[in-house]
């Protein structure tokens, strides 16, 4: 027996069956292996790997069985001493197994975190960073990518 919403689409309950199968299937061929450089506690990576995932990406541990690698640098830019304010940024850049660039962005917080030391400073600092990061990447992938 059909259902009837997919006998109007068109469709057999067998296609439907078949979706989660094809769903795993582009979820493989769209597999990322992210590399993040200069995290504090990681938190970027946390961060960058989340939205990814949720994005439906598949995070690889391996570089080599991941069709894209991500990269992420991020840079505290600190200024002054004792107390140290710092203006974090995010380069991140995803290329495919040519070196072709798919996607890329460049990200700064504009506000100031100000700490008496690096450390405390970052830890104040990369989650704004995350948040800003988080949004920037999420509006872009949909624009640029449809999801």
């Amino acid at each position: 027996m059909v259902l009837p919403c997919l006998h109007k689409a068109g469709r057999s309950l067998d296609s439907v069956s078949s979706l989660p199968a094809l769903i795993a299937a582009e979820q493989n061929e769209c597999s990322v292996y992210l590399l993040v450089k200069g995290d504090y506690g990681n938190i970027m990576a946390s961060s960058l790997s989340s939205l990814l995932s949720k994005k439906g990406i598949k995070i690889s541990k391996a570089e080599k069985s991941a069709n894209y690698t991500a990269t992420a640098l991020v840079e505290s830019n600190p200024q002054g001493e004792n107390p140290v304010a710092v203006y974090p940024s995010l380069d991140f850049k995803i290329v495919n197994k040519d070196g072709e660039s798919v996607y890329s962005a460049d990200i700064a917080v504009e506000k100031k975190t100000i700490a008496y030391t690096l450390e405390n400073a970052q830890k104040k600092a990369y989650p704004i960073l995350a948040d800003e990061s988080s949004k920037v990447i999420d509006r872009e992938f949909s624009q640029k990518f449809g999801y």
